[in-house]
């Protein structure tokens, strides 16, 4: 089965890395029609309605300032086409790809799978996802985080709607680009431990659920940035999940201790990684 159009990138690889390596606030593309039309078609007819209980048992809700109406899944039984979309990401084939448009080297894929660093995604109406930095490491090998792709899954998505990507500047306060969700496209980002980004607040008068695929890539170079023209400090380091709360004192709220946690050590990682 023809899951990625493999053409629409191969005849225009070029132009693609140009427009890669030249984005602010860091390097990113966005492919069109990214998948084959008759697999996007099939993947959509396959997608259930996940229920209440579902999200209960077999993912996790996000409800917090910086985290609303999202859910992600860590369910091991994904629905056939999700599973056969995420081998396809994480193909040589399509490293290969990556690697010509990216120009990163060594590039490696992860085994954890969606139990562990989920890649199927959910936000309802009204959802948003405030300004993050991603965990900066593959979890057992230590290696370097370098690179994101977004799929957006859902075929009807309205664009008054919104819920696109937004990319911010190297401290994640000033926001610089908005990626218009367009169904049937992918965002592909240059990671690094200053490429803060997020989802644009979703309309609460959105009819669908705000559908995507997340799957991350790893270098074995443990000096990944050094040949990118970045406005921003070159340096990689370890660090977790990062978030921007807007008015600092929130941090010290009980319920944002974990947030305040993943700060300092932040913190302390850039300034011994100087």
């Amino acid at each position: 089965m023809n899951v990625i159009n493999y053409s629409n990138i191969e005849n225009n690889i070029d132009d693609l890395r140009s427009k890669f390596l030249n984005a602010k606030p860091f390097p990113h593309i966005q492919f069109l029609d990214f998948l084959n039309q008759d697999f996007f078609k099939k993947f959509n007819e396959e997608i259930p309605v996940t229920s209440d209980d579902i999200k209960k048992n077999n993912g996790k809700i996000f409800s917090t300032m910086v985290e609303k109406k999202k859910w992600i899944s860590t369910n091991t039984e994904l629905p056939q086409l999700t599973k056969i979309l995420i081998d396809e990401l994480n193909s040589k084939k399509f490293l290969k790809v990556l690697n010509l448009i990216t120009t990163l080297k060594s590039l490696v894929t992860t085994n954890l799978g969606n139990t562990e660093l989920s890649n199927y995604h959910e936000m309802e109406p009204g959802g948003y996802l405030g300004p993050h930095v991603d965990h900066g490491a593959e979890p057992k090998t230590g290696l370097p985080h370098v690179l994101n792709i977004v799929v957006y899954l859902t075929q009807n998505w309205v664009k008054s709607w919104r819920g696109g990507t937004s990319l911010y500047n190297q401290d994640g306060k000033k926001l610089i680009a908005e990626i218009d969700y367009i169904p049937n496209s992918a965002i592909v980002f240059l990671h690094t431990p200053f490429s803060f980004h997020g989802v644009e607040k979703i309309s609460e008068d959105a009819k669908l659920i705000r559908r995507s695929l997340y799957v991350d890539y790893y270098s074995e170079n443990l000096d990944p940035y050094k040949n990118f023209n970045l406005n921003f400090n070159k340096n990689w380091f370890n660090h977790g999940t990062k978030f921007v709360i807007p008015n600092f004192s929130e941090y010290f709220k009980k319920k944002n201790f974990l947030y305040l946690k993943i700060n300092l050590n932040y913190i302390l990682s850039k300034f011994f990684n100087k």
